[in-house]
């Protein structure tokens, strides 16, 4: 962990091998709940290698920028690394301590003159993200991964079908 002498509120990953996580003195502003709940959300990122992805969605963009999925997903695909960084530091901290450091600390960017950084356009998306998610105790996590391995190949199953369907057609016309 890496402090920086600033007085911003701003906290930031690394990820890698041995990811690291900066952070700023600006964060003494906040209850050590909160500033907990930053730090939990900053290596919620290192441990879910949230920096591959966004790399890898950045990099499509930049492949395949003719693509509208390719060249839009990149923007969502941070969006979506910072909402399951929230929620794993929701189960750590408690909503509330994840909800107030979100609040506090783009409150403070937002009265300082610096460019707005990215993660502080979808604060508002976040935090309603964060009130409907479900609370400890109420996970389904045991049908979330299943479910989600099924729908994403789904589409591949269909177009392996698909073929084979096409294939076998076109040998019994023969």
């Amino acid at each position: 962990m890496v402090w920086l002498r600033e007085n911003s509120c701003a906290a930031y990953s690394i990820g890698g091998r041995n990811g690291a996580v900066v952070a700023s003195e600006g964060l003494s502003v906040l209850a050590p709940r909160e500033r907990h709940a930053v730090l939990a959300h900053e290596y919620a990122h290192i441990r879910g290698r949230h920096h591959v992805l966004v790399m890898f969605g950045a990099a499509l963009a930049a492949a395949l920028p003719f693509v509208p999925l390719c060249r839009q997903g990149a923007i969502w695909v941070r969006v979506l690394v910072e909402l399951a960084a929230d929620r794993r530091a929701a189960q750590a901290c408690g909503h509330d301590a994840v909800r107030d450091a979100l609040i506090r600390c783009s409150a403070q960017g937002a009265r300082s003159s610096a460019p707005e950084p990215s993660s502080h356009r979808f604060v508002d998306d976040r935090l309603r993200w964060l009130g409907r998610a479900p609370r400890p105790g109420r996970s389904r996590r045991v049908l979330a991964y299943p479910l989600a391995l099924t729908v994403s190949a789904l589409p591949a199953l269909l177009a392996g079908v698909s073929v084979m369907g096409i294939v076998a057609a076109s040998c019994l016309t023969v």
